[in-house]
């Protein structure tokens, strides 16, 4: 388990939250891509980490038309397009000590409507 420190050093991917979403209704995934890796980020005791959630979508030349259709539209606005969202918020990271370290992760999910 992690001892107590004042700050501790994480190592994470290019994000240390990531929010993998999926509209239940139509069964699509709203995938993205990890742009780098091992980047790392001082948590300071009693100081929250906030990251402000920015939509963006990696779609794949497989996927139907209709698929690109809803991704166009989710991508466009400001919300999101009508229909049940699930949402499973993760972290994973490595958390330095000294030379040593130990893996975390956290999740939570989070559902929602989204009416016209």
């Amino acid at each position: 388990m992690l001892e107590k420190k004042r700050e501790v050093a994480i190592v994470h991917s290019a994000s240390a939250i990531l929010f993998p979403i999926e509209e239940k209704v139509r069964g699509y995934q709203i995938h993205s891509s990890v742009r780098e890796i091992g980047v790392t980020t001082k948590l300071k005791q009693g100081e929250p980490y906030r990251e402000t959630y920015a939509k963006k979508a990696v779609m794949f030349s497989e996927e139907d038309s209709s698929y690109h259709k809803f991704i166009d539209l989710f991508l466009e606005g400001k919300g999101f397009p009508t229909g049940y969202y699930q949402v499973n918020g993760y972290t994973d990271f490595f958390a330095k000590l000294g030379e040593e370290g130990e893996y975390v992760k956290i999740e939570a999910n989070v559902d929602f409507k989204v009416l016209e």
